[in-house]
């Protein structure tokens, strides 16, 4: 049933009863953006005629947590969406950077031999089949995550960075022969400045190493 109170043409109006003396009108505007309740309050005489009442527009609690959660799930959609967003690259990039670590870094080595390189190789599982060249940095891995940044790194070509302080490195180099294990290995030491690659200012994959000018 349509309302034909004057304050309801902007207004889509069903009536119903509350089992009392009003008439109650749920109506929902033409733009859908608001919910109300429209109460046509009166009281019935002893003919049982309704006198001329007045309207009380009114917002039930239900109503309103209805335009709510639509209004808002948009917006909540986006959240979530974010939050899930966010652990994954994060994951993403702490998964990268443990790779990265694991094949690249070693803060405190011991010997830094042929025997080192072979030792090292095998716990850190690259010998299957033999890696041809590796190259372990020691020292801080801060000063290492440095270099993805102003701190400790400059661009150097296309995505890479270079260290703007040098590190102590052995790079490890397959001796030749059957890329299968035993896998022999001969060190070599130094002090270069180092080329990285970087993912959202964290260390990711190892390029080059240089001896630094003047030395």
């Amino acid at each position: 049933m349509q309302a034909t109170n004057p304050l309801c043409e902007w207004m889509q109006c069903q009536c119903c009863t509350d089992g009392g003396d009003n008439q109650v009108y749920n109506c929902v505007t033409r733009n859908r953006r608001l919910s109300a309740q429209l109460v046509i309050c009166g009281q019935v005489n002893k003919k049982g005629k309704r006198s001329p009442g007045h309207m009380i527009r009114i917002f039930p609690r239900e109503l309103l947590l209805k335009e709510m959660v639509m209004f808002l799930s948009p917006l909540f959609f986006v959240f979530m969406l974010g939050l899930g967003l966010t652990p994954l690259t994060l994951a993403q990039d702490d998964r990268r950077y443990r790779h990265f670590l694991s094949q690249h870094y070693d803060r405190q080595p011991k010997g830094r031999d042929d025997r080192y390189c072979e030792s090292i190789m095998k716990r850190r599982d690259l010998i299957n089949p033999c890696k041809d060249v590796n190259t372990f940095i020691h020292g801080s891995r801060n000063d290492i995550k440095g270099i993805c940044e102003d701190k400790n790194g400059e661009p150097y070509e296309g995505d890479l960075r270079i260290s703007k302080s040098p590190f102590q490195i052995t790079t490890c180099k397959h001796k030749g022969g059957s890329p299968r294990p035993p896998c022999k290995y001969r060190a070599t030491r130094g002090y270069r400045v180092i080329v990285i690659g970087c993912e959202n200012d964290w260390p990711t994959h190892f390029d080059e190493s240089f001896i630094p000018p003047g030395q």
